[in-house]
């Protein structure tokens, strides 16, 4: 939003809002939120409704300029990036570009399509995941499991055989919610007085 900042200290526009924030731009591409569950239907999330989308995101004639005139801004993009050797792994990397201003906010258009799906269901799966902590049943236990990466060991000066026999590890990530035992943590939880213990383990 600082090119278009600049651009109003320069033109002048009531028919744009400079937004504050991400989710404050999401909710003006959306239909007005239902009074009683405080959510955007999952038609209008989707981009499915008609009275809807990202058609509703204003510009100014300055935005739209396909003309020479270059402006810096950054995005993440995958790359593939050496890592070890000759391996080659895909990475998420913020990549600075040089364009005209129609091809940044075009780029915002194509983003602001899906994000609001994306956005939803990563607060939706959060707030699940806290309600199932907070209310964990006595003798139950929440995991998280994660696979990471596969690792292969390399020994410094290896003979010809282990060449040929790579030894591979995965790495897994697990993080467990529980409630607390007297044995183990010095208090017993119960479900009078819960008192969930998270751990981790690799």
């Amino acid at each position: 939003m600082q090119f278009r900042k600049r651009l109003l200290s320069r033109e002048g526009s009531s028919e744009v809002k400079l937004y504050e924030s991400l989710s404050e731009l999401v909710d003006d591409t959306l239909c007005t939120r239902s009074a009683n569950t405080h959510q955007h239907k999952i038609s209008c999330l989707d981009r499915l409704c008609s009275e809807c989308g990202v058609c509703k995101f204003s510009m100014l004639p300055g935005e739209l300029d396909e003309s020479d005139v270059q402006i810096s801004w950054e995005r993440y993009e995958y790359k593939n990036v050496k890592v070890k050797g000759d391996k080659m792994i895909r990475k998420l990397v913020l990549v600075r570009k040089s364009s005209s201003p129609a091809e940044m906010f075009q780029y915002l258009k194509t983003l602001l399509e899906t994000f609001p799906a994306h956005q939803f269901r990563a607060y939706w799966q959060s707030k699940q995941m806290k309600s199932l902590v907070e209310n964990l049943p006595i003798g139950h236990c929440v995991t998280v499991h994660d696979f990471s990466e596969n690792y292969k060991c390399t020994e410094q000066n290896e003979i010809q055989s282990s060449y040929f026999q790579k030894l591979e590890v995965s790495l897994h990530v697990t993080i467990l919610h529980r409630h607390s035992v007297l044995e183990y943590d010095g208090k017993d939880s119960t479900a009078e007085e819960p008192n969930i213990v998270t751990e981790q383990f690799l």
